[in-house]
């Protein structure tokens, strides 16, 4: 347990102190993404463990990947709903698809995520899946992990009311995926198509000219990861927590290595 607090501690201070000493470019952002990633390998190589163990790199049950793309697809999808329904969501005007840019970006977006979910379902969730409440220790840690930027883009408010709990969820979420198909991988596509979807299709970049296919009059209720989609990845995640809880007790009888 100390060694996992000392890693805690010291992601947290790259994210939310170290980071903030660099320039704002892309070589920051992939180190951010893969701190919890080097962090980890740089403990295991003192620990004398293997990566593909110590940080649940197997393959993995096949099936729990359509499992991980279909999660944020659906949680796209209900969110764009709710938008159109409740008017705040519009169609953005001459929009294209750019596949060649868009099939480069997804790529990236896997690999960025890897970075940190190599971390969060590796690492550390190999070291606290015993805790009954692990996914939910897990979120408090990467949502704090988060706080610096989301307190200086969005505020305190949407941090608390809206950002942290829909880390809990998606926690409880990726924790399933990772004990479901014994590989970190699922994860990581999640994750990957979860950000693409939100910051390359839907919503876009449009203060650097890249316009996605919606517009909207009110971002932090429509976006994936504001009200809209807090509201619908809490029915989806439902069965999640709920899976975690029920099959908690017999996976620690079986005692079975990630």
């Amino acid at each position: 347990m100390p060694t996992t607090i000392a890693w805690i501690l010291l992601n947290l201070l790259i994210s939310n102190v170290l980071l903030e000493l660099l320039p704002g470019n892309v070589g920051t952002f992939f180190l951010g993404m893969w701190s919890p990633a080097l962090t980890a390998m740089l403990f295991l190589l003192a620990e004398r463990q293997p990566f593909t163990q110590g940080l649940a790199m197997h393959v993995g049950q096949r099936r729990v990947y359509a499992i991980a793309a279909l999660v944020p697809v659906m949680v796209a999808g209900g969110t764009v709903g709710l938008g159109l329904v409740t008017g705040y969501l519009g169609f953005s005007e001459g929009w294209r698809f750019p596949v060649g840019g868009a099939l480069g970006t997804f790529l990236v977006w896997i690999i960025a995520s890897l970075g940190e979910e190599l971390g969060w379902r590796g690492y550390l969730h190999r070291r606290l899946r015993h805790h009954k409440h692990a996914p939910l220790l897990i979120g408090l840690v990467w949502a704090a992990w988060h706080y610096r930027q989301v307190f200086g883009a969005a505020g305190p408010r949407y941090a608390l009311f809206v950002f942290t709990p829909m880390v809990f969820l998606t926690s409880f979420v990726l924790s399933e995926l990772v004990e479901r198909g014994h590989s970190v991988w699922p994860c990581a596509l999640y994750h990957g198509v979860w950000n693409f979807l939100r910051l390359k299709v839907l919503a876009g970049h449009p203060s650097r000219g890249a316009p996605g296919i919606f517009s909207s009059t009110a971002p932090q209720l429509t976006e994936m990861e504001g009200v809209f989609g807090l509201l619908v990845l809490a029915i989806i995640s439902a069965s999640f927590i709920r899976s975690w809880y029920r099959a908690h007790p017999q996976r620690l009888a079986l005692a079975e290595p990630l």
